[in-house]
């Protein structure tokens, strides 16, 4: 009877061990996107939605050279970026703790 408690006890410290070694630093994903837009997305594993960010901001930088008064489409993705991937990677950390230790994506 004794061993079962143990057992249960020792996937419970297996599970939080996961949820910490996989778990996301929202600092980190801010930072990443403040530096390159879409980065913070590819760091919370969001690979595509990352990639179509890097893209646009690159399309977005392009015409921005082009057309300077259209520099805020570049100010706006970069803004919400950084506001995506923060808020991604606080997600992604609920649902670890939520799901034992199960990544969302």
């Amino acid at each position: 009877m004794g061993s079962a408690t143990e057992q249960n006890s020792s996937q419970t410290e297996y599970n939080m061990a996961s949820i910490m070694v996989n778990k996301k630093s929202e600092a980190l994903s801010l930072i990443l996107s403040l530096l390159i837009p879409g980065l913070g997305q590819i760091y919370n594993g969001q690979i595509k939605k990352g990639a179509i960010m890097l893209v646009a901001a690159i399309v977005c930088a392009f015409v921005m050279f082009l057309f300077f008064p259209l520099a805020f489409l570049y100010l706006v993705l970069w803004i919400y970026g950084m506001y995506d991937a923060f808020k991604d990677a606080k997600e992604y950390n609920q649902y670890l703790l939520s799901h034992n230790g199960n990544p969302p994506w």
